[in-house]
């Protein structure tokens, strides 16, 4: 990764916990808007997410739709990718999926990607859940990760 990307590990179940979900797809959606390249990973739960019309009707007034924020982060060109070893166990399909996504496991994924310091994982996190021990990258955990290489807390 450069530091003009942002990778967004998706992991929650949109109908389970729709704050998570609603955030998750902002964040990806606004590093977009800040000309960064943006990949979503859905993973665990966050695969439902990927299914044809499952986030269709879900919201929050005074909120966009998540099905809304979803196809602006694909119009913009944001890139999705679906953990497929998790896809039999929750009964998904490769046709159940949402045209654009490229089915992909962490190996992979992490691959084209550099990989957070092995101490991120370690640090604590404050109750909004950024990670801040100075001199190290910042990750940001709203169950879903969200890790933009390079960005260092001074």
């Amino acid at each position: 990764m450069t530091e003009n990307e942002l990778l967004v590990l998706f992991t929650v179940d949109p109908k389970k916990d729709m704050d998570r979900a609603f955030m998750g797809l902002t964040i990806a959606t606004a590093g977009l808007a800040t000309e960064m390249k943006v990949k979503l990973f859905f993973a665990l739960d966050g695969i439902y997410a990927a299914k044809k019309g499952y986030l269709e009707g879900l919201g929050e007034e005074g909120f966009v739709p998540l099905q809304e924020l979803l196809d602006i982060f694909l119009e913009e060109g944001g890139e999705i990718f679906v953990c497929h070893p998790f896809m039999a166990k929750r009964n998904i399909t490769e046709d159940d999926l949402i045209d654009g996504v490229v089915l992909s496991a962490a190996p992979s994924l992490a691959s084209s990607t550099h990989s957070p310091p092995a101490s991120l994982a370690r640090l604590p996190r404050c109750s909004c859940g950024t990670t801040t021990r100075p001199g190290t990258r910042v990750g940001v955990w709203i169950r879903c990760r969200i890790w933009r290489s390079n960005e260092v807390v001074r």
